[in-house]
């Protein structure tokens, strides 16, 4: 039985949902964060703990084995199959679910079950997959939990990243003097202000995230200029729905204007190194986005 706050490869959990949640648990008056990063989690599971956890609920002997087997597939590196002694296979279909399961045993009944009931203040957790932010009301709570964190994943063979791993004052007090952030599920949480001038917290695309995907639209417009303009057109419009789909948060409005913006220039440019001899004027392709408009961005999860 996993528990409510673990959103990764689970039926009917999703990452919008862990996103949402975490930021309504920081509330108006936000939290002590601490923003956990597992050092190479999937490299570094261990076999025999992995082994352990699976025989706590599958007793079925033969499934134990169909399924433990797959941790024992290894890789093919430069023609030649190498065993593997720890981890689970890079792209294997049960690889998350085994590390699901290997999270909620090492940290999410851990948390529930030892940390939360010593801890003078309220505290929370939201886990998807090795992305995870466990929350405090209290700097001491905080600070007890983030002294043996590390000692707890090193018992089962995994690392805290030393500089990716942090304990941030992400409460409205502390947002007065610095801005505190930090990033979740490709999300970028931290203090803005509303209409009213009032400290809120916010949330945008983190900005390594909106870099990669910019990339990927110029790579993706520069490899496939050859093709027909309409088709252009239709899967361009495609891809631009898929980030809005994901990146249309509340307050996050700006980014999916940057993208579309980005997108609109750098097809014109392709569009004029095809070889053609007529040059894609601005004047001609607004007159093309006119009948064929690429789509407008939309906030498909509010947050309030």
């Amino acid at each position: 039985m996993f528990y409510h706050f673990s959103y990764g490869f689970r039926p009917g959990k999703r990452q919008h949902q862990a996103i949402k949640s975490l930021f309504k648990d920081l509330g108006w008056d936000g939290k002590w964060v601490i923003d956990l990063d597992i050092r190479k989690f999937f490299d570094m599971i261990s076999h025999r703990h992995m082994r352990e956890f699976f025989g706590k609920r599958i007793k079925d002997g033969v499934l134990n084995r169909l399924v433990l087997g797959w941790l024992k597939a290894g890789t093919v590196q430069d023609g030649r199959w190498r065993a593997s002694e720890e981890g689970t296979p890079q792209g294997g279909n049960v690889s998350p679910l085994l590390a699901n399961l290997y999270l909620h045993e090492v940290l999410d009944d851990w948390f529930a079950k030892e940390v939360q009931p010593r801890l003078k203040g309220n505290s929370g957790m939201v886990r998807y997959a090795d992305d995870a932010v466990l929350y405090f009301d209290r700097k001491e709570d905080a600070e007890r939990v983030m002294k043996v964190l590390h000692k707890r994943l090193e018992k089962f063979g995994l690392q805290l990243h030393p500089e990716k791993t942090r304990l941030i004052d992400f409460t409205r007090s502390g947002a007065r003097d610095r801005k505190p952030i930090f990033n979740f599920l490709g999300f970028t949480f931290y203090w803005g202000k509303s209409r009213r001038g009032k400290p809120v917290i916010k949330l945008k695309t983190e900005g390594k995230r909106k870099t990669a995907k910019k990339t990927d639209l110029t790579k993706w417009i520069k490899e496939n200029r050859h093709l027909p303009r309409r088709e252009q057109h239709r899967e361009l419009s495609a891809k631009l729905r898929g980030l809005y789909q994901y990146y249309g948060v509340s307050d996050n409005i700006h980014v999916l204007l940057s993208l579309r913006r980005h997108a609109t220039f750098t097809w014109r440019k392709w569009l004029n190194r095809t070889g053609r001899k007529k040059a894609m004027s601005w004047k001609k392709f607004n007159f093309y986005l006119e009948a064929h408009p690429l789509p407008s961005p939309k906030i498909y999860h509010a947050l309030y």
